[in-house]
């Protein structure tokens, strides 16, 4: 089909770019084959690649080998491979626009083929290059598709840029530090993409170059695209902007033909007091079963997942309300969707600001502001199927949110202050893990604030006391409390309509809406 297209000339081209990075890398042996081999197959992968304003730049063709017929323990054992985390990437992204610093960016190419392979695994020759009838691929590397190929490219990234003293840290494997000559370099990386930084922009690009004389790739100077994100620098203002105006447009062509509303303007994600059930909604308990096919839905939800937990925070109640009826969605559910697609492209170059998040950069109003805090919230047996509660906070740094997320309660809360407790734990879990990394950048985390608008709960934290509503939820209670004495926390009231965590518990009003959002 590719090669019948129009654009046959540029996949040929993109095939053959691919099959000679391939040779050049004795990626596999010929072999005469054997009955006792087992022999996955093959076959080639085409996609355009396109920038973060959706605009197309490459033609890229992949030969992808058949993991899928490979067997644990006789084609492969481990196959665990870490990215670091985009709470991480944000952080360093907001200290970097914080101290002024350069974010360079490199992409390695093939980067699955410098791996190597740690067992015997046959294949099929590759469409339209066979040398000969009964020859068969011996891999002496790994190629894309390959259960291992991910761990096998991890431990070869591991062993490079260990050469240039760059060690990966315990809170994330895949975020390294470079200590040398009174400079740390800070490096993160994402699969094949890499970004460093630190405060001398000409010793991270040489260090860049460095690593690319042994990993083949490309250097892209500072970074403005990364993994579907756009990245706008404000140096004026000390601040870095994330947004996808390009995966929305994207998100929105795929699903148009379905429902031609999408195109229409919204203003909100999702229409304040509504709640989703497994009949449907509140306004309509037993909406008829979803018109379109169920896995259309799941794709929908899906690619607007990924946007709300990079860049959009505001829609991230929504989605994961949507996403818990994934199985067996209805007509009202599949609305709801829409309507939150209406919001996205309506708002597509919204996004997060990071540095100096709010208003004209002050160095003396930024030393004296506690740099790193946190907002807990929950809403308290709201579910209209279970009437569990709905746990929401946001974690910031420089102003900025760098960590978020909405998520049910595990168990029924019997009370508003048990379900405030439950929030302000699972905030305070993030915020000592995030205390880790803060650290590394030189920042002193001590104590990490975290502010919700339960004084009962917070009260029973600071008191170091029991009460009827809390003395069943101990656990929490002491984690909380141990980690207050040892000041690694603190903890602070703030009024409801100050708590920009309840942008993550319930559908709110437009007002309310705005507020927490602008806080953001």
């Amino acid at each position: 089909q590719a090669m019948s297209s129009p654009y046959a000339y540029f996949w040929a081209e993109a095939i053959v770019k691919e099959w000679l990075e391939i040779v050049g890398n004795n990626t596999w042996l010929l072999v005469d084959k054997m009955p006792w081999m087992r022999i996955i197959p093959c076959k080639w992968i085409f996609n355009i690649k396109t920038d973060s304003d959706g605009i197309p730049y490459r033609f890229k063709a992949r030969l992808v080998a058949g993991g899928h017929r490979q067997t644990e323990g006789i084609d492969y054992d481990e196959t665990y491979a870490p990215v670091s985390r985009l709470a991480t990437l944000r952080t360093m992204l907001a200290v970097a626009a914080h101290r002024g610093w350069e974010v360079h960016q490199i992409d390695i190419t093939t980067a699955f083929l410098n791996g190597d392979i740690d067992a015997d695994v046959y294949m099929l020759q590759p469409p339209g290059f066979i040398d000969g009838n009964n020859k068969v691929c011996k891999l002496q590397r790994c190629l894309y598709g390959l259960k291992q190929a991910p761990r096998a490219w991890y431990e070869k990234l591991k062993s490079v840029l260990a050469k240039f003293g760059f060690l990966p840290i315990s809170a994330d494997i895949s975020f390294w530090l470079r200590k040398a000559d009174d400079t740390v370099v800070y490096l993160s990386s994402v699969v094949d993409d890499m970004l460093m930084t630190n405060p001398n922009t000409a010793l991270t690009i040489h260090l860049l170059k460095c690593i690319l004389n042994i990993l083949k790739g490309n250097y892209m100077g500072v970074v403005k695209h990364f993994n579907g994100m756009k990245i706008s620098w404000f140096p004026k203002t000390h601040s870095v902007v994330l947004t996808q105006p390009g995966h929305v447009d994207k998100i929105v062509n795929t699903f148009k033909h379905l429902d031609h509303s999408i195109l229409l303007p919204r203003d909100l994600p999702i229409k304040p007091g509504l709640k989703l059930c497994l009949g449907g909604t509140s306004e309509d308990p037993k909406s008829p079963s979803l018109d379109v096919e169920t896995y259309h839905f799941r794709a929908l939800v899906g690619s607007m997942n990924y946007i709300s937990c990079c860049t959009r925070p505001d829609i991230t109640f929504t989605v994961n309300q949507l996403s818990r009826y994934a199985n067996d969605p209805k007509e009202a559910h599949w609305q709801v969707a829409i309507d939150l697609l209406r919001y996205l492209n309506t708002t597509k170059h919204w996004g997060i600001r990071l540095g100096h998040a709010h208003g004209v950069y002050d160095e003396t109003y930024v030393r004296n502001k506690c740099v790193a805090y946190a907002f807990a919230d929950a809403n308290h047996g709201t579910g209209v199927d279970d009437k569990r509660s709905i746990t929401g906070m946001v974690l910031c740094v420089y102003g900025g949110p760098v960590s978020w997320c909405s998520k049910v309660q595990s168990v029924t809360s019997t009370s508003t202050v048990e379900s405030e407790t439950r929030a302000l734990s699972e905030a305070s879990r993030e915020s000592l893990w995030l205390a880790k990394i803060i650290t590394l950048f030189s920042i002193p985390p001590r104590p990490f604030v975290i502010k919700g608008d339960s004084k009962g709960a917070i009260d029973a934290i600071r008191n170091q006391s029991y009460t009827k509503h809390t003395r069943h939820i101990e656990i929490h209670h002491d984690f909380m409390k141990q980690r207050y004495q040892l000041g690694d926390l603190g903890y602070e009231h703030v009024s409801d309509k100050s708590n920009p965590a309840d942008i993550f518990t319930k559908a709110q009003s437009a007002h309310d809406f705005k507020n927490c959002q602008t806080t953001l």
